[in-house]
């Protein structure tokens, strides 16, 4: 039983080492959100969604001009 619960011990510390930090300063959160570029999405060929999808679409293209979507 102390056998298993040390190996348990292990393979969590073991778990949560990898998911720590990388020590990569490029600060990809960082640079995610302030990153810009053509956007396109997709959607299905659901009516409902088509129709929601090209009004979103043209609502963010007025109200960003510097960024606009594309939909397919």
């Amino acid at each position: 039983m102390k056998l298993q619960a040390g190996l348990l011990a292990l393979v969590l510390a073991g778990s949560l080492a990898a998911c720590g930090d990388s020590g990569d300063s490029s600060g990809g959160a960082d640079a995610a959100a302030k990153a810009t570029g053509p956007i396109t999405i997709w959607y299905s060929n659901n009516a409902e969604e088509v129709t929601w999808a090209k009004q979103m679409v043209a609502a963010w293209n007025t109200a960003h001009a510097d960024q606009k979507i594309t939909g397919q």
